[in-house]
Parts: structure tokens; C-alpha cells; sequence
């Protein structure tokens, strides 16, 4: 522990001496979050995110982008979460403008894309943003064509928004998708 705590010292006199470096500050936010010091990373990714150094169109920031993300959603603070979500999604959607599709090991957020805007849309619905939930539904249907919960999903959020008309298609929709071929219901 005490190499961990003098690792951590260095880095943010490293910070410290180069406060753009948004590799080192993002490098000290992530000790941070080891060490359940949530408030501290997320302020530590905030200021890598803001460095002028780091190009927004690149994997570095989307990926500060998730973790910020994903920080929210587990401390349930679901309007900050999906503005980070929403600009990861759009970045999914666009793989080469921000370098995604040069990576040489995809990262499981892109390996798994149908789980992943699930998961966003989700978030989305939390902070009634039913619109960029419903879109996330729909990527996520594209990424996975057999995925028959995703029409669920979709009822759901109509269902939030007291479009019934539209819940009960997709509801409709989810058990024909339910009922194997040859069999009536």
C-alpha cells in the first residue's frame, strides 16, 4: 500500500507539472476511482476531457466519455450519464471519424454494441430522454436482428410516455417475435 501511495504522489506532482496532460490526469483519476475516491475522478476526468491537447474526435476522449458515463449511472445520476452516453453513441455510429475502427483490440463497449445501447438506452429512459432511448433501441435492433426483448423495451418506453397506441405495436410485435413458427397462439 505504501508504493501505491507514493506511485499516486508522483503522478500528481506529474499532474501538477504538466496539467494538460490528459493521459496523466486520467491516469490519476482512475487511482482515484480504485480507491473509491469517486468525487476526485470524476473531477480528474473531467479536467483530462477538457485538456485542449486532447482531440474530442478520438478514442482517448470517447472513452473518457464512457467512464464518466458509467460513474453516473452507478451514483444514479442519470441526466449526466446520458450526455456522456449520448455523445459515446454517437461516436459508435461514426467509428472513423474518431478512430475507432483503427484500435487494434476493440474494446467490449464496441465488441458487444446491442448490449451496450441497451444499456444507454436504459439510462436514457431513467432520465426521460425518450427519444435518444428509443434511437438506442433501434441501434440496438440493428446490431442484433434476432434480439426479440429489444421490442419490449421499446413498449416500455412508450409505455412511460403514455403512448399506448405505439406500446401495444411493439408489445404485439414482441409476442409475435414469442410464438415459434407453425404454432398459433
Amino acid at each position: 500500500a505504501r508504493r501505491l501511495d507514493e506511485a499516486e504522489q508522483y503522478l500528481e506532482e506529474a499532474v501538477a507539472l504538466a496539467p494538460q496532460d490528459y493521459e496523466l490526469i486520467a491516469l490519476l483519476g482512475e487511482s482515484m476511482e480504485q480507491k473509491s475516491q469517486v468525487e476526485s475522478a470524476v473531477r480528474l476526468f473531467k479536467q483530462a476531457l477538457a485538456s485542449p491537447k486532447l482531440d474530442r474526435r478520438k478514442p482517448f476522449a470517447v472513452m473518457l466519455k464512457l467512464k464518466l458515463g458509467d460513474i453516473h449511472e452507478r451514483t444514479r445520476e442519470y441526466d449526466d450519464s446520458a450526455g456522456y452516453y449520448r455523445d459515446v453513441m454517437e461516436a459508435m455510429e461514426r467509428t472513423s471519424e474518431y478512430g475507432l475502427n483503427m484500435l487494434e483490440v476493440q474494446p467490449p463497449f464496441l465488441k458487444n454494441r446491442a448490449e451496450t445501447y441497451e444499456r444507454f438506452s436504459n439510462v436514457f429512459r431513467l432520465a426521460k430522454r425518450y427519444d435518444d432511448s428509443l434511437r438506442a433501441l433501434r441501434l440496438a435492433q440493428a446490431a442484433q436482428p434476432r434480439g426479440t426483448r429489444f421490442s419490449l423495451n421499446i413498449a416500455e418506453v412508450y409505455i412511460e410516455q403514455e403512448k399506448y397506441a405505439q406500446a401495444l405495436e411493439y408489445l404485439e410485435k414482441y409476442l409475435t417475435e414469442q410464438t415459434p413458427q407453425g404454432s398459433q397462439a
